[in-house]
């Protein structure tokens, strides 16, 4: 050949391979020049591409390797029969060999992947099967058999390694938890102990709960017959003409024992409050009602320092939801203490209703024109035994848990307690509460209709000493023709009865005549049957008259619970209204007295026998029941809770459990502090429950007779 065309040896081989020998002088060799550049071009273009993506590929090694190396986590690769491919130093360093050394091994050995920290077939079989299905599968409690012999524990996570869409193996990572188990190991060390000590606490507090109801018992106990034996001896007193000091020295006693009586329950209040166990028991009613109650309660120790007591109450003040005993307890406090530091002054009573932003609220204002409180004492006023100062506690007496209690009450009913005093202008004490208006509207009642005196023009009645063989039943209903009817049906040689028209004219009535029977009517314009009943029930000279509810109105339970005696419902049965009035007419019948305090129940019976009563006596449960099998039918049980041998409760659960016994009333006098659940148990079972020490033995009476009216 001549002289040969310069072309790349690419496109020399590719001719020589088929015979084909060309020079300068060909015809094909300008083509083919032209050829060898384009074969050139992209030579060159392709092995700058792959220079490039070798570069790249060695970058993006480099970053997987510091990537790896940055894991805490051990990872390794396995290949579709478990056999390790590659594993990172963390994994190293946990399995005691250089990777080198573990590419080839079978790892999972090093492993108790199950929680039982045995490697069964069926482990591995899942494992695999999983990575198949291209699955993830964790195992949380596993352990790391390490070279020198010691277990790590790890989690371990295995996920399937994926290549042209088939599965080859798989990415195994896992990590160290022991820190974390111990942290777990302490946690479930500290939630145990702290389940011991609420266990202890709980325990604690049902102790100190017992202990309150004990103490309660014990000390409300003896004073309670103390205070007994000191009424019945002024009765004795008088009427046996003995001489004057000694029934001074008696009244003494019993004002000592009441004033003890209230320091001790005051005592438990503070106690039950701080140990949590104090209860809220919410209930709708008629402020006039509580109001009514304060003022008659407080009246005479306002008087007794020549004091004023004003009322300031707007007419249909409405009514209020909440706890009517604390909210009446707090009142009396706050007045209570303004008539004890106010001589010849004022003691004011406002009420009125309060909106804002929070809603509707109840404003109680008490306010006197007494000593007043210095500036520097008032942030320490509602602590527990704290008073003015020390010459105050000496001059006026007192524990100084008045204040504290009221304060704790009207927090727990969701409101607040403040003061503003000027010293020696007097006090002013404030209690906002939440109230809700339950639209009593036009039957609300007013308080200066249910507290009038006679005043207004009802007709003249009279009832001459002649009558005094016959029974007075006043009939309180608007409706003519009841009244009518109970007059015609109840015979005229056995009973006078007097009508009135409304609530007011009842209660005027009723302070007039003193009758032996009230029958009462739900339904009337102005005061209701229930406001009527409330201000008989509160008025201590009225209290204890029979009331018979007379109506239309299907609330028996109510009328029980606001202290009605029976209810009867429309249209009038002349056969039953006059048994039934007869029945509370009469003054004679038995009550079982059920009380392991033998001071108590020599008490009790002194007084009831000495108004006629016949009295059995059981000094614990077991007893009661035992006379009760020997077919004892007593008209009514007046029932102590703390008992040995048997206790109140279980003695009211036998009671109601048998027929003949099931409509007998039981009274509940006890020194108990009772819970929400107690009181909810007694009163749906036990007729009404009554306080030692809050009653007197001829009160009692005379809350048996109204209940019993035998």
């Amino acid at each position: 050949m001549g002289n040969e065309i310069d072309l790349h040896p690419v496109v020399w081989e590719t001719l020589a391979s088929h015979g084909v020998e060309l020079d300068e002088s060909s015809a094909w060799a300008g083509v083919l020049r032209d050829l060898n550049e384009r074969v050139v071009q992209v030579i060159n273009t392709s092995e700058d591409k792959l220079d490039r993506l070798e570069s790249e590929q060695s970058a993006k090694d480099d970053q997987l390797e510091s990537v790896l190396r940055a894991l805490s986590d051990g990872l390794i690769t396995l290949d579709e029969r478990g056999i390790c491919t590659s594993a990172n130093r963390v994994a190293s360093r946990y399995l005691g060999a250089r990777a080198e050394e573990l590419v080839g091994q079978n790892v999972l050995d090093r492993f108790m992947l199950s929680p039982s920290h045995e490697n069964s077939p069926a482990v591995f079989e899942l494992l695999w099967a999983s990575v198949r299905e291209r699955l993830a599968l964790r195992f949380e409690q596993a352990l790391l058999l390490r070279a020198d012999g010691s277990r790590l524990a790890v989690s371990c996570v295995f996920n399937p390694l994926v290549s042209n869409d088939q599965v080859t193996g798989c990415v195994f990572v896992f990590r160290d938890v022991s820190a974390q188990r111990r942290a777990e190991a302490e946690l479930r060390r500290l939630n145990t102990a702290l389940v011991d000590a609420r266990d202890s606490a709980i325990d604690a507090s049902k102790s100190k709960s017992t202990f309150l109801a004990n103490m309660s018992h014990e000390l409300r106990t003896p004073l309670n017959a103390i205070i007994g034996y000191a009424e019945l001896v002024q009765e004795d007193v008088t009427d046996e003409d003995l001489p004057e000091h000694i029934a001074a020295d008696v009244r003494k006693i019993h004002v000592a024992a009441e004033h003890l009586l209230h320091i001790i329950n005051d005592i438990l209040d503070v106690s039950k409050i701080e140990a949590g166990k104090m209860e809220l028991y919410n209930e709708t009613f008629p402020l006039s009602e509580l109001i009514y109650s304060v003022t008659s309660t407080i009246s005479n120790l306002v008087e007794k320092n020549g004091n004023r007591l004003v009322v300031n109450v707007p007419d249909f003040i409405g009514s209020i939801h909440t706890d009517r005993m604390k909210l009446r307890q707090a009142l009396l406090n706050l007045m209570s203490n303004a008539a004890k530091f106010t001589r010849d002054g004022r003691v004011q009573l406002d009420i009125s209703r309060d909106f804002d932003f929070a809603g509707e609220w109840l404003v109680f204002e008490v306010v006197d024109s007494g000593i007043g409180i210095a500036e520097d004492r008032i942030e320490h006023l509602f602590d527990s035994f704290t008073q003015a100062d020390q010459s105050t506690t000496r001059q006026y007496g007192g524990t100084g848990l008045g204040l504290t209690i009221t304060n704790q009450f009207v927090q727990m009913m969701g409101g607040s307690l403040s003061v503003s005093s000027v010293a020696g202008e007097g006090s002013t004490f404030t209690i906002r509460l939440p109230s809700r208006l339950d639209g009593l509207g036009a039957e609300d009642t007013s308080l200066a209709e249910l507290t009038s005196n006679a005043e207004e023009d009802y007709p003249e009645i009279a009832i001459s000493e002649n009558d005094g063989s016959r029974s007075v039943v006043l009939c309180i209903d608007d409706d003519e023709n009841v009244t009518e009817l109970v007059s015609r049906f109840l015979p005229s040689d056995e009973f006078i009865v007097l009508r009135a028209g409304s609530g007011a004219e009842g209660l005027s009535l009723a302070r007039r005549f003193n009758p032996s029977v009230i029958t009462l009517d739900v339904m009337m314009p102005g005061a209701d049957g229930w406001s009527v009943l409330a201000n008989l029930k509160s008025d201590p000279e009225l209290a204890s008259i029979p009331v018979i509810m007379l109506t239309i109105v299907a609330e028996r339970q109510k009328g029980f619970t606001l202290g009605a005696t029976d209810y009867l419902t429309k249209p009038i049965q002349r056969k039953r209204l006059r048994d039934t009035i007869r029945r509370y007419c009469n003054s004679v019948g038995e009550v079982l007295i059920v009380e392991d305090d033998e001071e108590t129940r020599n008490v009790l019976r002194r007084t009831l026998e000495a108004q006629g009563w016949s009295v059995s006596e059981a000094h614990h449960g077991k007893r009661a029941v035992e006379l009760f099998e020997q077919d004892l039918l007593p008209d009514l049980v007046l029932l102590d809770l703390m008992m040995p041998e048997m206790d109140g409760f279980q003695v009211l659960d036998f009671i109601r459990s048998r027929p003949e016994l099931s409509e007998v009333p039981v009274l509940i006098l006890t020194a108990m502090d009772l819970s929400i659940q107690d009181m909810q148990t007694l009163h749906q079972r036990a007729t009404q429950v009554l306080q030692k020490g809050a009653i007197s033995p001829s009160q009692l009476a005379a809350k048996i007779r109204s209940v019993v009216g035998l």
